[in-house]
């Protein structure tokens, strides 16, 4: 007769023949002389039907007579009965963007080629190098070459080129990943966003990603009103002429943009997934491009009086390194008129200063800076959408 022993105390539990206590290490202890542990038993296909699998379940599966546990929803199920065999080294591909500072993402991978001998499971993973590295757990079923895909993982310190090295059985592979400076590039993974029936284009700019264009959303009012329906997103256009919103995006006072709330960092009029961005956010964007030179490498080039730009001269420094690409809509004054458009582009934080007064942000055509101001709420600026 099997007897049961539990000792409440420490909430752990003994199963076995001699009546012992558990080892203090042991939630469970089973123990017997002559005998095993028996874990479920299935086939694949009962296994795959198992509904939402907890990490770390364990089965023994009559298919490949192998004891496996599930590592989670991207390595799956593994067997550790070890399979053995070779990388195809030519065959290596790597895919995705890699930036300095910003995390890797589903689409940073490793393709392999493998010719393995016998079926098991598998735990390849490569050096860590630069602050990330590639790794997948899995299971062969058969023998022959496979195909299979290792994860980026980590976030690259610095830019520039490192080696990598991965191993399979008796085989080592060494390739290499170049790391950029984040800076003028789509957002990995986030090329662009449609919102309300309009195509954003994305940049990265250091661990930010930005819209690349002026939000342009909501029903547009004459700039002789006030921006009040809480029930509805509201704009203004320059001159209040839809013409100048498809160029240059709405103008929007701060409590519409944020949709009446007082949050730094809200979503405001942004899509889902993005935000306001708040004054240390733009404060951020403005160090990492250099402070004083920050406006210049913001700018669209070019100038109104040579024909080739949307800037009046002397569009100081201007050279859209960040590919923020910064145009000067101008904004809607608190009383109702409409100014410097071509001299000046200005853009709201998510901060307050008071009940009446938030930071704003401008680019000057006579200068090169990226510089905060306290600013009236009534007023009517351009917003640019931050993602979380």
């Amino acid at each position: 007769m099997f007897l049961l022993f539990s000792n409440a105390l420490f909430a752990q539990v003994s199963i076995n023949a001699d009546n012992s206590t558990p080892d203090v290490s042991a939630g469970l202890d089973v123990k017997f002389p002559d005998k095993g542990f028996l874990p479920p038993r299935l086939t694949t296909i009962q296994r795959d039907a198992i509904q939402n699998p907890a990490e770390g379940l364990t089965i023994y599966n009559s298919d490949l007579h192998c004891l496996e546990f599930y590592a989670g929803a991207t390595n799956g199920w593994h067997c550790p009965c070890l399979s053995f065999g070779t990388i195809n080294c030519s065959s290596q591909t790597v895919n995705g963007t890699y930036m300095e500072g910003v995390p890797l993402i589903a689409s940073n991978t490793l393709s392999l080629t493998i010719n393995n001998t016998t079926t098991g499971g598998y735990n390849i993973s490569t050096n860590t190098v630069n602050g990330f590295r590639f790794s997948k757990i899995g299971t062969f079923t058969s023998i022959g070459i496979q195909s299979i895909v290792l994860n980026g993982i980590g976030t690259p310190t610095a830019a520039g080129t490192v080696n990598f090295i991965v191993t399979y059985g008796n085989s080592n592979c060494t390739f290499q990943v170049t790391a950029v400076v984040p800076i003028n590039m789509p957002c990995p993974g986030t090329p662009t966003v449609t919102y309300s029936g309009q195509v954003y284009n994305t940049v990265q700019i250091g661990n930010q990603c930005w819209f690349k264009e002026n939000l342009n959303i909501g029903t547009r009012i004459a700039g002789s009103s006030e921006q009040n329906n809480h029930n509805a997103i509201e704009k203004y256009c320059y001159y209040n002429s839809d013409a100048y919103c498809t160029t240059y995006g709405g103008l929007y006072q701060w409590d519409n943009m944020m949709q009446w709330s007082t949050t730094a960092g809200v979503q405001g009029i942004c899509p889902a997934g993005w935000h306001i961005p708040t004054n240390d956010e733009l404060n951020t964007l403005s160090a990492y491009l250099g402070g004083a030179v920050a406006g210049g490498k913001m700018k669209t080039t070019g100038t109104i009086e040579a024909g080739s730009g949307l800037w009046f001269a002397p569009n100081a420094g201007a050279t859209n390194e960040s590919g923020f690409s910064a145009i000067p809509g101008g904004y809607r004054n608190y009383d109702a008129t409409f100014n410097t458009m071509g001299s000046q582009g200005v853009w709201w934080s998510s901060n307050e200063i008071s009940t009446t007064r938030a930071w704003g942000w401008a680019i000057s055509s006579d200068f090169t800076f990226f510089a905060h101001d306290n600013d009236n709420k009534p007023h009517g600026f351009s917003v640019r959408c931050l993602k979380n």
